[in-house]
């Protein structure tokens, strides 16, 4: 049944072993022999007692300054949630033994001084939103087998780095990070991510993290200024991958298998970037939307088996052969001698929808858009000028 011991002075289950609900906001109440519980709901600044408790189905802890004295027997908790309705709470203390968490929710919290030494696995997800030190209590924490959702507003102070957890190997969901540190940094024994890697940040100047990262479901990096410089080892997408950033992209250069489609939007793409990429499973969309293009972005790129558009980005691609969907070569910038020249795409034999051309370009010699016309095989698609 459920014990209510809001409006309790003492504590007058001293023998109490098992029940299915606790709700407390009784300081001095220890629950000295309470082993098992299904649902507990504590609000207290003060958490002691519940030392013989071992198992629970969920933990409730709601309050702007917790002390948590209590649960030194506690090793397993299905979820367990801390939480202040207004933001800047702080919580201390630490579950001594806790060794494996269902679900793990923290919200609107200070929570530097909160530990859980004991703690390397997280069954479920973990949500982590407009705290501080959010990763303080999870620091040990190896393996999380649902999504992890990294919110950080902090209203304690600005902050310039964002240090990501230093014995994560394996995320099986999805990892999202909204945040807006000086650099985003980290993250450096993480190898797989089954999900969406999902990177969002307004402020951030430079991204070295995640150099170990091997495997992701898919990558969607969101960011107005951010130099990206990891994801060094990172060879296999299983889905689609997309960057919107204004700054400059320096890794990717193993990156062998991508199942989806490629969606860049960015200035800064480098010449070795994407440089052992041979077969793209979805679609290449890529506009460059600096003054300055790279001469062979995607070198060894031979097939793409969905659509192909390029704004801003004529040279290169010389050894893409066949394009399964429509090519499109759109923005064509002014060459040396004041014409619109296409210097790229010279080995493309098959495109099998329709050409969409910059009707700027010249149409004759050997960087015009007839040259592409003339080295086609068997083409029946429709040739459209914009």
């Amino acid at each position: 049944g459920q014990i209510d011991n809001q409006s309790l002075i003492g504590c007058p289950y001293p023998a109490l072993k098992s029940t299915d609900l606790v709700i407390t906001e009784v300081s001095d109440c220890a629950f000295p022999s309470l082993e098992t519980v299904k649902d507990m709901y504590v609000q207290s600044r003060s958490v002691s007692g519940f030392n013989k408790l071992t198992t629970a189905e969920s933990i409730y802890i709601h309050h702007s300054l917790p002390t948590i004295r209590g649960f030194k027997a506690l090793t397993k908790v299905n979820k367990l949630m801390i939480y202040d309705d207004l933001v800047g709470g702080t919580v201390q203390g630490s579950f001594p033994v806790l060794g494996s968490i269902g679900e793990l929710i923290i919200n609107n919290d200070d929570v530097c001084g909160l530990s859980m030494p004991k703690l390397t696995t997280i069954v479920g997800n973990v949500q982590l939103k407009k705290n501080k030190c959010s990763f303080a209590p999870i620091s040990t924490v190896v393996s999380i087998g649902g999504n992890l959702l990294l919110e950080e507003d902090p209203p304690f102070s600005s902050y310039e780095t964002h240090n990501g957890l230093t014995a994560l190997v394996s995320v099986g969901g999805n990892l999202t990070l909204r945040l807006d540190p000086q650099s985003i940094s980290g993250y450096n024994a993480l190898k797989t991510v089954g999900g969406t890697l999902s990177i969002v940040s307004r402020k951030s100047e430079s991204l070295t993290g995640f150099k170990a990262v091997t495997s992701l479901g898919e990558l969607s990096i969101d960011a107005d200024k951010l130099s990206i410089t990891g994801f060094q080892k990172l060879t296999t997408v299983n889905g689609p991958v997309s960057i919107k950033n204004n700054g400059s992209i320096a890794g990717f250069q193993l990156l062998s298998t991508l199942k989806g489609t490629l969606t860049l939007n960015t200035p800064g793409l480098g010449d070795l970037q994407f440089s052992k990429l041979a077969v793209l499973d979805g679609s290449l969309r890529y506009s460059n939307t600096g003054r300055d293009m790279p001469w062979s972005p995607f070198a060894a790129l031979t097939e793409v088996k969905g659509d192909v558009e390029t704004t801003n980005s004529t040279r290169g691609y010389d050894a893409l052969v066949t394009v399964a969907g429509s090519l499109s070569i759109l923005g064509v910038p002014k060459d040396p001698r004041g014409m619109r020249s296409i210097f790229g795409f010279t080995g493309v034999k098959t495109v099998g929808k329709d050409l969409i051309l910059d009707r700027g370009a010249i149409s004759f010699g050997p960087y015009g858009t007839q040259r592409l016309l003339d080295q086609l095989v068997g083409f029946k698609g429709k040739v459209i000028l914009r």
